[in-house]
């Protein structure tokens, strides 16, 4: 007779919840303050952040089938999560921003979690994960002058706050699982929710101390479900593997509620002092674009020895192509409003290096052989234009993942840095760099804690 026991470490539990005391006490500290006037738009940028093992890599994400990382980008993966071994998944992300436009320049920072996830695989073919993710963000304060005389200045002040988020589970099934063959497609259903403010404030500058003004307020309430696709392909060559990759989201329509405000002030300093004198809510929808992603991962395994010990070391390239049909966005409220909007494109690379992949079985080996090593890089597009131009985006980025070499587990914490250089072509005056760096940590069982064990009893 055999029975299933579900055994967990009073030890990992412990670990776990001191991170994620860390983690939220950091994010409770955090900072939403950026001058990037691209979060302006609609909803907010949805280029937020991602999980730090992939910002390492250049945001390379339909291909990366990793068994001790969660990639909820991709819900084809799940099933990949190494057996016995759930993961839970959290992280956190900092940018810094500078900005310069037209001789004016803007700094700003903002720090939030960029996920919240726990996977598990089961059935042999199976898996599964849900979790919380960043989806937008809208989170700027920029001020433009045009002088009207000797004495007076009209002045406009842009600011935007909020964020929404989107709450998944996901399914996966290796539909063909041979021994040098795995095909296995995933979906994830999730919930969207989240709302976003952007107000612009008009007033005259003469030199006195209070200024009266017009405010213009737009908000954004989204509530709905969202879908993502996921697909993968592997085989072997060898010892080697290649991995296709793929991930789809269709245009949809998400449920939204738009509300348009006017105020006049005496004081656009004193918020209770605004009348308003127009107020309109409106329940719509909000089409979103339709995503494509696609890539190719090529994983060489090799050995070789050093002074103490064979290595066993895996060195992955990846390649990444993104399309967004920025042209299907529309807001569909009391009138459908289209865009000025373009398709993007984006290309990204990223490489990992470890020179001992079996951590676990070769004690003898130093810790920094078992160090993981990854640099990547992305262009890409953006839709939004600034001044009837369009801008585009490159990144390096590079990171590391230290292991738990703790009872055999597979936990570890990763590290990631990335600078971005976002120009408008032909235009010098405009520039932006981002600095961005996340922590992330993942917590799994050790290899003497496996979940969901079986024994006999004669």
């Amino acid at each position: 007779m055999d029975y299933t026991v579900f055994y967990k470490s009073k030890t990992s539990n412990k670990l776990i919840l001191c991170f994620i005391f860390i983690f939220l006490t950091l994010s409770f500290f955090a900072q939403q303050n950026t001058n990037n006037p691209f979060s302006s738009n609609g909803i907010g940028d949805m280029d937020v952040a991602n999980h730090p093992v992939y910002n390492a890599l250049g945001n390379t994400l339909a291909t990366q089938m990793d068994s001790i990382t969660v990639n909820f980008y991709n819900p084809s993966s799940y099933a990949n999560i190494s057996k016995g071994q759930p993961i839970f998944s959290i992280g956190l992300d900092n940018t810094f921003h500078i900005s310069n436009s037209g001789g004016n320049k803007e700094t700003g920072s903002y720090t939030q979690i960029n996920h919240f996830a726990f996977g598990i695989a089961f059935a042999k073919i199976m898996g599964a994960s849900f979790g919380l993710r960043p989806f937008s963000r809208s989170s700027y304060q920029f001020y433009e002058s045009d002088p009207l005389n000797s004495s007076k200045t009209m002045r406009h002040l842009y600011q935007g706050k909020g964020n929404s988020n989107l709450f998944f589970g996901g399914l996966a099934v290796n539909a063909l699982n041979l021994k040098r063959h795995k095909l296995g497609v995933g979906a994830n259903l999730g919930f969207l929710f989240g709302s976003t403010v952007n107000t612009q404030t008009a007033y005259i500058d003469n030199g006195a101390s209070v200024h009266g003004g017009v405010m213009y307020s737009t908000t954004y309430f989204l509530r709905s479900f969202y879908y993502e696709l996921g697909l993968n392909y592997q085989f072997l060559i060898g010892q080697d593997r290649i991995i296709l990759g793929a991930t789809f989201t269709p245009r949809q329509n998400v449920t939204a509620t738009h509300i348009y405000e006017k105020a006049y002030t005496k004081d656009v300093d004193d918020f209770d002092d605004y009348a308003y004198i127009l107020s309109d809510q409106v329940k719509g929808s909000v089409t979103l674009p339709q995503t494509l992603d696609i890539g190719l991962q090529y994983v060489l395994n090799t050995r070789k020895r050093n002074q103490n010990a064979k290595l066993n070391s895996r060195l992955t390239f990846t390649v990444d192509y993104k399309m967004n049909q920025w042209t299907d966005y529309r807001e569909n409220f009391t009138t459908t409003t289209g865009n000025s909007y373009r398709n993007t494109t984006a290309y990204a690379v990223g490489i990992e290096y470890v020179p001992q992949q079996l951590f676990l079985d070769r004690v003898t080996t130093g810790y920094l052989s078992k160090v993981r090593y990854r640099i990547g890089g992305s262009i890409s597009q953006l839709p939004y234009a600034v001044s009837g131009t369009y801008a585009d985006r490159k990144t390096i980025t590079a990171g590391f993942g230290f292991p738990f070499l703790i009872q055999r587990s597979i936990s570890s914490v990763n590290f990631s840095f990335g600078y971005t250089n976002q120009t408008i072509p032909g235009n010098a005056s405009y520039n932006e760099k981002f600095f961005n760096f996340s922590l992330g940590v993942s917590f799994a069982p050790s290899i003497n804690d496996r979940w969901f064990r079986k024994y006999k009893i004669d």
